[in-house]
C-alpha cells in the first residue's frame, strides 16, 4: 500500500508538474500525459475534503460534481466575532 500512496503522491506533484519521479512522461509528450493520467485521476470517484464554506468547497462541488465533498475543519475554527460594544 505505501507503494501506491507514494505513486499518487509523485502524480499529484507531476500534474503541477513538479514530481520528479514522473516529470519525464510529463517532458515527453503533455498531451498523452494529460490524457491517461491527469484525466484518471479527475475522473476518479474519490471524496474531496474541504472546509464549510470554503471556496474551494463550492469550487469541488461545481468542477468534480461526481466526486463525494465531506466537510472537514482540521481543527480550524471560525474567528470568534467581535461585538458591537467592544
Amino acid at each position: 500500500m505505501g507503494g501506491a500512496v507514494h505513486l499518487e503522491s509523485g502524480y499529484c506533484l507531476a500534474v503541477c508538474p513538479g514530481g520528479e519521479d514522473v516529470l519525464g512522461p510529463y517532458l515527453d509528450d503533455r498531451k498523452t500525459f494529460m490524457d491517461t493520467v491527469l484525466r484518471l485521476l479527475q475522473d476518479k470517484k474519490e471524496t474531496l475534503y474541504v472546509l464549510p464554506g470554503s471556496h474551494a468547497q463550492e469550487y469541488a462541488q461545481r468542477r468534480f460534481p461526481h466526486k463525494p465533498v465531506k466537510e472537514v475543519t482540521g481543527g480550524w475554527q471560525p474567528p470568534a466575532k467581535r461585538s458591537a460594544s467592544g
